[in-house]
């Protein structure tokens, strides 16, 4: 193990911590308020909501502790015993606690579940800032990284942009450990915003809210418009609003690019030293923990098993599936079209996406103008699909507790090592986009349904 590379691994651990326990004395204060009553806020006194001691950390630290204790349990990742670790740490009766975190815990605790289903409002930042742990188990083993992240975060947060921001600084923190340094950290924020607009970080926002966007914005712009650890944490923390997690990541970031030298030494002394003690127990045993296990060897001797729900025939489908089975999945394939749909058993496949976006667009009806995505309510799309499930964007897919439809890139991310924009290269077509210049021949006859579905009153309709 290099030298550099402890360093600036325990200098992210500590630097995390150093930043959760400088943000929590204003958390949830505004700019404005933050001025009034300590100027610059640039030393570590505690107080705060919370009314900490001076160096005391929050559930941010704590959470990333328990996550790094259950890696080292064993040789072997288990999402069941981090949930069991989880629990015991809820039980503990911590400070603090996030409502999304609460909730994921005791759904584990009541039936065992692993994966919170798909839901609109899982969106936080707290599977994002107790991933480090993960990071620095798997620093080799990017397939192996990306697969304990999604796990470990859907315990709680199942959210697409939880996910992806989630993977998003995980692998900026990777960059910084291994020493490539801000540019290569800036090219992953570029691209992140390329493909994920909200997540712009031209300004920063006014006391940033625990929404995953609002954090992540805030930890970019402090890090890409600073040059050292000090600079960048003051400037975050003293945003207010959810300040103990950007400080937390802020810290954890900047100290993986700075490392430990980079460190105030006045703030370290301030830090809870039981908490300094445990992440300097856990950073060597987590950094040995992928070298002493082929987790890539483990992987791919169990692969996944998707559910395919396709059209028979579709050149398309056939496609993404050689795409799956190319990455190792292990694919149930069945037929979309004879496949007994409910509104209840469909309607998980299509999370928090836009009724419209629920719809085939190569689907003959939507083709011809019969069928308008946009003026279906939730209920008449339902309905709609379950007379015609031609109207259904396929494929339908299922693995690993994720429900999605249509062949989403980020999901195959998150499933496998591959990506699909060099399979788009090879292939000379996008994944989710079929080549028929002509719609996909109806299977039955149309029905009456047309552009104009019953009222409805559900907070979706369009």
């Amino acid at each position: 193990m290099g030298y550099d590379l402890r360093e600036r691994a325990l200098g992210a651990y500590l630097g995390l911590a150093v930043g959760d326990a400088l943000g929590a004395t204003v958390e949830f204060m505004s700019p404005t308020e933050i001025r009034e009553e300590y100027g610059v806020h640039r030393n570590m006194i505690g107080g705060g909501w919370l009314h900490l001691r001076p160096g005391q950390v929050t559930d941010d630290t704590q959470m990333c502790l328990v996550l790094g204790r259950s890696i080292l349990a064993d040789e072997q990742w288990s999402v069941t015993r981090f949930g069991a670790g989880m629990v015991q740490w809820l039980r503990s009766h911590p400070v603090d606690v996030g409502n999304t975190c609460r909730r994921g815990i005791r759904r584990f605790m009541l039936n065992g579940s692993t994966a919170a289903e798909p839901a609109e409002w899982d969106a936080g930042n707290g599977a994002c800032v107790r991933n480090l742990p993960v990071v620095l188990a798997t620093l080799n083993a990017p397939a192996t990284f990306r697969r304990i992240s999604v796990e470990q975060a859907h315990l709680t947060h199942h959210h697409p942009l939880s996910d992806v921001a989630t993977l998003t600084l995980g692998e900026m923190l990777r960059c910084a450990l291994r020493g490539d340094g801000i540019s290569s950290v800036r090219r992953l924020a570029d691209a992140l915003v390329a493909r994920y607009p909200e997540f712009d970080f031209k300004e920063i926002p006014q006391a940033p809210t625990p929404y995953i966007v609002d954090t992540v914005r805030a930890v970019l712009y402090a890090l890409l418009h600073t040059d050292n650890f000090k600079d960048c944490l003051i400037t975050v923390v003293n945003q207010g609003g959810d300040a103990d997690t950007t400080g937390a990541l802020v810290g954890m970031l900047a100290g993986g690019l700075y490392g430990t030298y980079g460190l105030p030494g006045a703030w370290l002394q301030r830090l809870d030293p039981a908490v300094q003690k445990e992440i300097a127990a856990q950073v060597d045993p987590l950094l040995a923990w992928g070298e002493r296990t082929d987790h890539e060897q483990l992987s791919a001797s169990t692969p996944l098993r998707v559910l395919f729900y396709e059209k028979p025939g579709c050149a398309n489908n056939a496609r993404q599936k050689a795409l799956l089975t190319a990455a190792g999945c292990v694919l149930e394939v069945h037929d979309l079209l004879q496949t007994t749909w409910t509104a209840e058993t469909l309607r998980p496949y299509f999370a928090d996406r836009p009724v419209a976006e629920w719809f085939n667009p190569a689907s003959p009806r939507v083709k011809s103008g019969e069928i308008v995505p946009e003026a279906f309510t939730e209920a008449g799309a339902l309905a709609a699909m379950l007379l015609d499930p031609l109207l259904i964007r396929r494929p339908l897919m299922e693995a690993g507790g994720a429900k999605i439809a249509g062949f989403s890139e980020d999901q195959l991310r998150l499933w496998t090592s591959v990506s699909p924009d060099v399979y788009a290269e090879v292939t000379g077509v996008a994944t989710d986009n079929c080549r028929r210049s002509v719609p996909c021949p109806s299977v039955r006859p149309a029905r009456s349904l047309t552009k104009t579905p019953a009222a409805s009153s559900h907070a979706n309709a369009s």
